[in-house]
């Protein structure tokens, strides 16, 4: 394990948000050689962490020293974000061929949801779930018009406990994590392509209001491509019990903790690479763990040692 180090001079610290960097280390990485890992869940009961391998169709269940996999998807489904019910199940938001499909502890396929009023989904990404069972999820678009081009069509929906699918909104460039605050007031969604955080209300009928822009990252892209540079923006996300919100942000090599109202509180460093597209959060266990693409590894720091 590595340890964490804080950065910035005393004086600094006083005026400036917390850089936390990973010390150069044997094996920086908790796992290594991944086929482009994603969305994350840490279970602090089972100390082990479930993870979407998207290259290989699979969710995978590992506790540093044994991985194994849990949920089979067809080859070329393209799994890419999940959450977890009361209940156990798996709710995965599936990219290649896309659809909200809600699957059992042990893999048997219980609900598929794949249009919107009678029109296919074009790329689900990522998906986060409420207090009450209601889940949230973006549909991205797909790798050529939407993620290469840009175009105005990404989406986001919700998924009501007793099964009604709501439009929250659309002509976003390319929406990909998405958080709800603890409160269940606040709606965030990572508008990766623009590079800024979304926020909407949740008013108590169930509306939402028109989105504000909540955050938006710095404009340095710290890959030496230029691809990766053009598709500099915010990832996935996860949710502090505090309302802290943590952003992982591609092709810049960190991950930020937003305070509630938008402000830097730390920004954490990856060890290596350059693109963190997903993140999890484990403040009983004092942990963050991130996915990173252009080395199919997973990172696990500390969210406070200096």
């Amino acid at each position: 394990m590595r340890r964490i180090v804080c950065i910035l001079t005393a004086a600094a610290a006083l005026m400036l948000p917390l850089l936390v960097q990973a010390q150069d280390a044997e094996s920086p990485a908790f796992l290594e050689g991944l086929a482009f890992p994603d969305s994350l869940i840490w279970s602090v009961e089972e100390q082990a962490l479930y993870f979407i391998e998207y290259g290989a169709d699979r969710i995978a269940r590992t506790d540093g020293e044994t991985t194994d996999t849990v949920i089979a998807l067809a080859s070329g489904t393209g799994p890419s974000g999940m959450v977890r019910d009361v209940e156990g199940n798996f709710w995965v938001a599936v990219y290649n061929a896309p659809a909200l499909i809600q699957f059992s502890p042990t893999g048997e396929e219980l609900t598929r949801i794949d249009t919107y009023e009678g029109t296919a989904f074009r790329g689900l990404n990522d998906i986060a779930i409420d207090a009450e069972g209601g889940l949230y999820f973006t549909d991205s678009g797909n790798f050529g018009e939407d993620w290469s081009q840009g175009q105005l069509k990404g989406a986001v929906y919700y998924y009501s406990p007793d099964g009604e699918l709501t439009r929250v909104d659309h002509q976003l460039r390319y929406p990909n994590g998405i958080e709800v605050s603890p409160d269940g007031r606040t709606l965030y969604v990572n508008e990766h392509l623009q590079n800024q955080v979304l926020a909407y209300t949740i008013h108590d009928d169930g509306t939402f209001s028109d989105e504000t822009v909540f955050f938006r990252p710095d404009q340095r892209c710290t890959s030496m491509v230029a691809t990766d540079c053009a598709a500099l923006g915010p990832d996935g996300a996860a949710m502090g019990s505090d309302g802290t919100l943590y952003v992982a942000h591609y092709a810049g090599s960190k991950v930020y903790a937003l305070s509630p109202v938008g402000a830097v509180i730390t920004t954490y460093v990856l060890p290596e690479g350059t693109m963190p597209t997903n993140v999890a959060v484990s403040e009983q266990d004092n942990l963050l763990f991130i996915t990173q693409g252009d080395n199919g590894n997973i990172y696990r720091l500390s969210l406070n040692d200096q």
